[in-house]
């Protein structure tokens, strides 16, 4: 690659006319100053221009720098292994801003347009032969069209009649996963009879014309092929949609925009374009990376898109700038065209429920990063992935927290024991509110993300929670109270039965008083908790997690004293380093009716020698 040759029309500031793309090509660790983005000339100079174009708007004020990579780098090294890479720096290259000394990366996306990897200019708008293309290599390398016999119970969208019918015998469907917006879909919005509103939202309608064209018939969108107005059908398809989304051929994914109504990029309305500049025979543009446009919509940051993301079998993702399409057999997007490629065992840039579908306490926290527009949804949103769960690996769950039977001592290709109902019991959160409706014990009653110890995962919990030091019973809508043996022989018709769980368990277990101070520490204040020693004073402990706070107020809220207990339900467990065991005790508080748990308190195990412990029966809810 030679350094630009400016052409006469081409306007650039001394500044840039001295950068030299061949030199940071040839030397990756060396880089060029730009300066903060308010020292750049973008009025009168081309390239300052497309500098301030290609950077986002968080990076404004830092202070920037030009580096170069390979595009081997870039994209991925496992589907190039019989490339010299060193050979290809002399001509190519990706280069990126980055800001000084922190040397974060803003973009990685400065790629010359003529390198390695064959880079096509996206056109305003989508050409589905490349889509068909796509999905016409996925069948030639064995993927499954058709879905099984079992979803012939499912309604779908006939795209041709714009009709509601139940999925004909032998017939493939497409997915939609979308934005619902700010609030729900009303009963109203279900069609009463078999044909859709004349008037839907734009997605919708780009989705059924995004079927046509890529030649697949029939489409499903929960909005309108599940009743909002029957509340029993609407709670079993919930349940179902780990086979609705794995069954389907595609998943189109519109992850631009805030709501139904934006649209489909490149069916209605045109896609973005993107900054470019060419000085003599250097042409650059900038592309972002597919991922991050997905990692930066409002697609990715909603709870009901996760389980659709992670359940889907093939993906299309409609952004702004370009499609990127997933499967496992290849990935491709429309402006690098890499080779059909077969994945490489441990790539990472298709993600599979294969390998997240082991992994539950994971799948939580990342699940309660993201946001609910309905509160309630909290725990429908995820029955998905559960069902997942246990049919792949006997993992139930009760009110969201895993557990096994203890039939399997361990799950292949998963560093940690299987989940039990105790270790499920010790997870840790920042949040600060509780959730309405749902129990104080689950993650499910509390905002926030969700967390589990590294320690606590990996202890080996007893599966057996009813053993000499706890034993639990669940509290049926009827006043009835079951053993967790019995629990586990009914757990079909206890958790498919609308209305036959209450949010209460009784845990019959060891609790100590336990205490609360408020703290002051260069005045942001912070609760401390502690429990009753035998001979009636209290040593404080630290590390205690999710004490509440009051609303409307940064001081801790907690319970008058007398109110509050310590929960032992774990037993002792080492930490990395092998040196002391630990504990956790769950702080709860008394509501009158039942008890809550508020917090939970890590413990070193000798420390809780002469502490005052008793054994009580407790109605957790």
């Amino acid at each position: 690659m030679t350094d630009p040759v400016l052409e006469s029309h081409s306007t650039i500031c001394r500044r840039c006319s001295n950068l030299s793309f061949r030199e940071l090509l040839l030397d990756p660790l060396r880089r060029a100053h730009l300066g903060p983005p308010a020292s750049w000339m973008p009025d009168a100079c081309d390239m300052c221009r497309f500098f301030l174009q290609s950077l986002p708007l968080e990076a404004q004020e830092s202070d920037i720098e030009l580096r170069s990579r390979s595009p081997i780098s870039r994209v991925n090294r496992r589907l190039f292994r019989d490339v010299d890479d060193a050979g290809v720096c002399d001509d190519q290259g990706v280069f990126g801003l980055v800001e000084r000394r922190s040397s974060r990366s803003y973009q990685w996306d400065l790629m010359p347009i003529e390198k390695l990897i064959p880079l096509v200019a996206v056109p305003a708008m989508i050409d589905f032969s490349l889509v068909q293309r796509w999905l016409e290599m996925c069948r030639s390398n064995g993927g499954d069209l058709l879905p099984s016999d079992e979803m012939l119970w499912l309604t779908v969208i006939d795209c041709k009649t714009r009709e509601l019918v139940s999925l004909p015998a032998g017939e493939g469907y497409v997915a939609l996963s979308y934005v619902w917006g700010s609030t729900s879909a009303t009963t109203s919005e279900t069609p009463e009879t078999s044909r859709l509103p004349f008037r839907l939202p734009q997605s919708i309608e780009d989705a059924m014309t995004a079927c046509r064209n890529i030649g697949i018939r029939y489409l499903w969108i929960d909005r309108y092929c599940i009743s909002q107005a029957n509340l029993e059908e609407r709670l079993n398809q919930i349940r179902r949609m780990d086979t609705i989304y794995s069954n389907a051929f595609l998943t189109l994914v519109a992850c631009a925009g805030q709501d139904p109504h934006d649209g489909l990029p490149g069916v209605s309305r045109a896609r973005l374009t993107c900054p470019s500049i060419r000085l003599g025979d250097c042409g650059m543009y900038h592309m972002m990376a597919a991922e991050n446009l997905i990692h930066r919509s409002t697609w990715d940051s909603r709870g009901w898109t996760y389980q659709e993301w992670l359940l889907s079998a093939r993906r299309l993702y409609f952004t702004d700038r370009q499609l990127l399409f997933e499967a496992p057999e290849f990935c491709e997007t429309e402006a690098t065209c890499l080779s059909a490629a077969p994945r490489v065992p441990g790539d990472d840039y298709l993600y599979s429920l294969d390998h997240w579908a082991k992994e539950p306490y994971r799948c939580i926290s990342i699940y309660t990063q993201r946001t609910l527009s309905v509160p309630s949804d909290i725990l429908n949103a995820m029955l998905g992935i559960f069902a997942v769960f246990e049919r792949r690996f006997q993992i139930q769950q009760l009110w969201g927290l895993p557990f096994t039977d203890g039939s399997r001592a361990w799950i292949e290709g998963v560093s940690e024991p299987p989940p039990t109902f105790t270790k499920s019991l010790l997870w840790t959160h920042d949040g600060v509110s509780r959730r309405e409706g749902f129990p104080s014990w689950s993650w499910t009653g509390w905002y926030g993300q969700i967390n589990w110890a590294h320690n606590t995962l990996r202890a080996k919990h007893s599966a057996e929670v009813d053993a000499n030091d706890i034993k639990v019973e669940l509290e049926l809508t009827s006043g009835d109270l079951i053993s967790w043996e019995n629990y586990q022989q009914i757990y079909q018709w206890v958790n498919q039965g609308e209305g036959r769980l209450t949010i209460y368990i009784h845990i019959e277990a060891y609790v100590t008083p336990a205490v609360f101070r408020c703290l002051h520490d260069e005045d942001v204040p912070r609760g401390q908790l502690g429990l009753e020693r035998k001979e009636g004073g209290y040593r404080l402990y630290g590390d205690s997690f999710g004490i509440p706070r009051s609303a409307g107020s940064t001081e801790p809220a907690m319970a008058p004293a007398g109110s509050l207990l310590g929960l032992h339900i774990s037993p002792s467990r080492y930490d990395t380093n092998d040196r002391y065991t630990f504990e956790d005790v769950l702080i709860i508080k008394n509501t009158g009716g039942h008890w809550e748990r508020i917090a939970i308190l890590h413990l070193v195990t000798r420390d809780l020698l002469g502490l005052k412990m008793i054994r009580q029966k407790i109605r957790l809810g």
